[in-house]
């Protein structure tokens, strides 16, 4: 509840349980339940004071994976492809931040704005494909044949998400024009498995954009340059980058009282 002016906090718990009635194998079925206990967190701070404001938020949250994950049952309907659940999945727990502060100055008829956005991820479900280079006794009852392959549901960590920003306006009552300069950078990183090796797959993105608008009784013109740099590692090792440049510009001439 709100316990005073810019401040909230929220929470909450819940139980859920999972039952499955399946056929597993010539008729015989398996029962099984799992429970989960599911927390919920949210913290949002907001502040003023003049010129200055800022805005804190924190939300944690916890999914469960779906019965099919969760089945511990082999489908060998294609014997070269086989899928099983794993009832031994945890819930992933995604932990965002978001922070925001500005600055603004009226007499100089400027304004700075600076955002960070954090997520972060822990036992994310992703797919794990074993293939099989002999024939193997599985532990559900059934031979893979060599050449065949296993897919199934498996926890992982370390997949996160980083956002941030800078960016400045500038008013020139003068010209009646304004500029806005936006520095972005973004990382993210995706952990993986191939067989049973873990990789990680890091992306970079740096961005410049200006924007220049002018504005007139007769006519509007905007110049937007903007360069971006990415960058692409798998394990460390750099993968691929690319630097890219561009411009646009716009003209617009009034006409009577619109503009074309």
């Amino acid at each position: 509840g709100r316990l005073n002016d810019g401040l909230f906090i929220s929470s909450g718990i819940s139980l859920v349980r999972n039952a499955m009635n399946v056929n597993e194998r010539e008729s015989l079925m398996k029962d099984w339940s799992k429970d989960y206990i599911i927390p919920a967190a949210t913290l949002i701070i907001g502040y003023t004071k003049k010129s200055f404001n800022l805005h804190a938020e924190y939300v944690e949250e916890d999914n469960m994976p779906t019965l099919y994950q969760l089945r511990n049952v082999l489908d060998y309907a294609n014997p070269l492809y086989l899928s099983a659940g794993n009832n031994d999945l945890k819930m992933p727990v995604k932990r965002t931040l978001d922070l925001r502060a500005g600055l603004s100055f009226p007499k100089n008829a400027m304004s700075l704005v600076m955002s960070l956005n954090a997520g972060f991820q822990s036992n994310k479900i992703v797919q794990q494909t074993v293939y099989y280079q002999e024939r193997e006794y599985l532990e559900y009852g059934y031979y893979a044949e060599k050449g065949s392959c296993l897919a199934r549901p498996v926890n992982i960590s370390g997949a996160y998400n980083l956002v941030s920003a800078i960016n400045l306006d500038k008013y020139f009552s003068s010209i009646h024009s304004n500029l806005s300069l936006t520095l972005d950078y973004n990382r993210s990183s995706e952990p993986f498995f191939i067989e049973t090796d873990r990789h990680t797959e890091l992306n970079d993105t740096y961005s410049l954009l200006c924007m220049f608008e002018m504005n007139s009784e007769k006519y509007q013109l905007m110049f937007i340059p903007e360069l971006s740099y990415v960058e692409d590692a798998l394990d460390g090792e750099l993968s691929y980058s690319s630097l890219s440049p561009s411009l646009s510009a716009e003209y617009t001439q009034r006409i009577g009282e619109h503009f074309e």
